[in-house]
């Protein structure tokens, strides 16, 4: 235990003094001392090398210049001298770090008319919940008016009777045929009854 706490020790020294938090280091280096241990025993032993390859996924990916840094400052016990090397590309950090290409705006409505396609979404459960007990918020946007319900529910299961109470009055409202409803599939969307009503009502969902 007392080599355990100096390599912690040394550990936090090292990524202090480079200002890294602790989090980035995901590996410890421990020696075992096996001589003493009689009988037969089978384990893994980890050979040293300076391998920059090595050692970068043994730490758990560790970027290539603070692998140089901490070995030329001698800060981790076990930790070989690693010569810097230009052009180092680690494809599953590569992989790992890209972003997926954002979809190009859309300019122009979609929609020809008011009601023809209503966006919903859920949002909540709030921190602190409102005067009158609620804790969720739904919200319905006309894609074509950008025209807006807001509806504040205490159990997110209400969505479905207030989306139910839109729908229906915006077809005696409108003179023209809602098409399509969207949503994010979540849980109080995507079910049984709010499919059998867009079935009945001939709805896109």
């Amino acid at each position: 235990m007392k080599d355990l706490r100096f390599a912690l020790r040394m550990v936090r020294a090292a990524f202090l003094m480079l200002r890294r938090p602790l989090f980035a280091f995901c590996c410890l280096l421990v020696r075992v001392d096996l001589t003493s241990v009689s009988g037969s025993v089978r384990y893994l032993v980890a050979s040293p090398s300076t391998d920059i390859w090595k050692w970068h996924r043994r730490l758990g990916h560790l970027s290539f210049d603070l692998l140089v840094r901490l070995s030329s400052m001698g800060l981790i016990q076990g930790l070989p001298k690693l010569k810097a090397q230009k052009d180092l590309v680690c494809h599953p950090c590569r992989h790992g770090k890209m972003v997926a290409a954002s979809h190009t705006p859309v300019s122009k409505v979609m929609t020809s008319y008011p009601g023809e396609l209503l966006h919903k979404d859920t949002g909540g459960p709030a921190r602190v919940a409102s005067v009158s007990g609620k804790w969720y918020v739904l919200v319905v946007v006309d894609d074509f008016s950008r025209f807006s319900w807001v509806f504040f529910m205490e159990f997110k299961d209400e969505a479905f009777g207030f989306v139910r109470d839109l729908v229906l009055r915006l077809r005696n409202e409108s003179h023209k045929a809602m098409r399509a409803i969207r949503s994010d599939n979540i849980g109080e969307f995507k079910n049984s009854l709010f499919e059998n009503f867009c079935r009945d009502l001939g709805l896109e969902h």
